[in-house]
């Protein structure tokens, strides 16, 4: 294994490159509070369906697409007939919460607790344990755990001190955009997968946010991505750090360092280029 010096700095690298994606988590929870607001039926709060339905997402989450997962936790939370591709120990994982209420495993536990709103929690997926340059098999193991956190808040440090746009990140947001930044580094051509309420059948009736099982006119389901779960405030903030990272490459003038080597264009040692 590599030395942890070198891991940081691999993993401060993949940072930087998903770093537009560091709010998925808030993406993912703002998809499940509108299926929750949708879901009258459900007896109990809303704060409590909310809770509900994050840890059912977070126990179908192993080994499944993102779009997979959804729909798999979605049949839970309305009571549907469970799908034959569901695996059995998805199966078993689902019968202990209901009989006990807890979640079993240390990817599903920290997960769970991240949809809940923790941003204080790393979340060891086969991606961000690819990072860290760990077998996928050991992914779980505690020792594994450890590093994560240990790498991820050195991370933390790092791209909060010298800062995008000088925002601090949380941790789970360093999480979060290291695992976008392995996904576009290496796999599926760079596409993030995000939670879409469209992928269980309900659609955005308007700017209202209500949902329908029938498409709005206004909304394109080919090219919809996810961010319009989002309130509009933290889509403008997306939108504006794309758009820099796409139209301001840094030169360099401005602090005097030139860019990383294996960083996309827009990012340098110091802050944002402001030359247009």
């Amino acid at each position: 294994m590599a030395s942890y010096r070198t891991l940081c700095r691999r993993c401060r690298r993949y940072a930087l490159v998903g770093h537009a994606y560091r709010r998925w988590y808030r993406v993912a929870r703002a998809v499940i509070r509108r299926l929750t607001v949708h879901r009258i039926a459900f007896v109990g709060p809303p704060s409590e369906a909310f809770h509900r339905l994050a840890d059912l997402v977070a126990i179908t989450s192993p080994r499944v697409s993102v779009k997979r997962n959804l729909r798999f936790a979605w049949g839970e939370f309305i009571g549907d007939e469970r799908l034959s591709d569901m695996t059995r120990s998805t199966r078993s994982a689902l019968d202990h919460y209901y009989r006990t209420g807890e979640i079993r495993g240390p990817k599903t536990n920290r997960f769970a607790r991240v949809l809940r709103g923790d941003d204080n929690v790393v979340v060891v997926d086969t991606w961000t344990a690819r990072a860290l340059g760990v077998a996928d098999g050991q992914a779980r193991k505690k020792s594994t755990q450890e590093l994560a956190e240990r790498v991820m808040r050195h991370v933390q440090r790092s791209v909060s001190r010298r800062g995008i746009r000088c925002v601090p990140w949380t941790l789970a947001e360093t999480q979060a955009a290291v695992w976008a930044g392995v996904i576009r580094t290496h796999y599926d051509k760079g596409k993030i997968p995000m939670y879409r309420t469209e992928d269980v059948g309900l659609y955005r009736t308007g700017t209202n946010g209500e949902l329908s099982g029938v498409p709005f006119e206004g909304v394109d389901c080919e090219t919809y991505n996810g961010f319009d779960s989002v309130p509009y405030k933290d889509q403008e903030l997306h939108t504006t750090e794309a758009s820099e990272c796409a139209t301001r490459p840094c030169t360099g003038k401005r602090c005097g360092a030139g860019p990383i080597r294996g960083v996309p264009a827009g990012y340098h040692r110091g802050r944002h280029s402001t030359a247009s």
